[in-house]
């Protein structure tokens, strides 16, 4: 398929998406406060606590791979992801070791699953 022929093939099945979202604008608009509705309630207070736990660990922690762990296991992604570039950024680890650590810290976690769902 050519470059061109790509774009004009995405572009519409993006006014195809806007003519069914117009065609069924009420269903679409209940859907979305639906949406909307179910992350105040549950998502963002299930996630909020915990945001702040893994930034006080990510500040504190210093590449420690406990820490990275600990961070992981309760707060899942991305906030155990967060931490691990973070400390790579700041120089803490190695990129190797960012990269081992983001196997075991890009998960959901235990809390999320309890509080969320």
């Amino acid at each position: 398929m050519t470059k061109t022929r790509g774009h004009t093939l995405f572009i519409l099945g993006i006014f195809l998406c806007m003519a069914i979202f117009l065609a069924w604008s009420a269903d679409v608009k209940a859907g979305t406060y639906e949406g909307l509705r179910l992350c105040g309630i549950a998502i963002i207070p299930a996630i909020f606590p915990f945001s702040i736990f893994a930034s006080a660990i990510s500040a504190y922690s210093r590449g420690s791979g406990f820490l990275t762990f600990l961070s992981g296991l309760l707060c899942g992604f991305p906030l155990g992801a967060k931490g691990v570039i973070e400390s790579y950024q700041k120089g803490y680890i190695s990129r190797r070791d960012a990269e081992r650590r983001l196997t075991y810290s890009n998960n959901t976690s235990i809390s999320f699953l309890v509080a969320g769902v």
